[in-house]
This record gives C-alpha cells, sequence and structure tokens, in this order.
C-alpha cells in the first residue's frame, strides 16, 4: 500500500476501535 493511497482511506469506526485494541494490548504486553 503506498502513502497516497493510504491518505485517502478512510477507516470505519469498527476498524478504528480494533486499531486502538491491538496498540493497547501490544503497549500493555511490552510494559510487563
Amino acid at each position: 500500500m503506498s502513502f497516497e493511497g493510504n491518505l485517502a482511506y478512510i477507516p470505519t469506526e469498527e476498524e478504528i476501535e480494533t486499531a486502538w485494541w491491538l496498540f493497547f494490548v501490544s503497549n500493555t504486553t511490552h510494559g510487563q
């Protein structure tokens, strides 16, 4: 995926929530 294509992409609410959960879980796992 190119950077320009990524800018034009609008994620759905569900995809945003999933991304936040993955971010949170990875931070929690690495923090312990």
